[in-house]
């Protein structure tokens, strides 16, 4: 059984793999106690 971070990384790669083959936007999204910050990243 993989641990709890292989797979988190290896869902996130998968999804990344996905997200680019559509051409599509990624939102990414920073939160601090006092700020959000958002970052679209075009492929």
């Amino acid at each position: 059984m993989k641990s709890k971070k292989e797979s988190r990384i290896r869902r996130a790669k998968r999804t990344r793999a996905k997200i680019s083959e559509l051409g599509a936007l990624r939102l990414t999204v920073h939160r601090t106690p006092r700020h959000i910050y958002a970052q679209v990243i075009d492929p």
